[in-house]
């Protein structure tokens, strides 16, 4: 370690996180999921993909423009298109994983 780095514990990172999250605009529920990722990033070393990533997303220009619901656009029985409404990716691609699940196969599918 050197003398910039500090050491927090998991539970005070997603506190710090959401809090930080949620003052540039997020919603709670878009926080954690945000921070979920950044802090499991940071658990696996990838130490410039953790909480400083807030300050990248804070500073991005699309963050102050306006957000739409995340919407299916176009669909098939096996696919959907997704309009993110100008959502941090994370909480875009966290929506589109659930799609994804709802519209897996069954089981035994061929």
């Amino acid at each position: 370690m050197t003398d910039d780095t500090v050491t927090v514990t998991i539970d005070e990172a997603h506190t710090l996180g959401c809090a930080a999250l949620e003052n540039i605009g997020l919603t709670a529920a878009e926080a954690r999921v945000v921070v979920d990722h950044l802090v499991d990033n940071a658990l696996c070393g990838y130490r410039f993909a953790g909480l400083p990533r807030i300050l990248a997303i804070a500073d991005s220009a699309e963050i102050k423009r306006p957000r739409t619901p995340i919407a299916i656009v176009h669909e098939t029985p096996v696919s959907a298109r997704i309009d993110g409404g100008n959502h941090v990716g994370y909480v875009v691609m966290h929506r589109c994983t659930e799609i994804a699940i709802e519209r897996r196969p069954p089981t035994g599918w061929p």
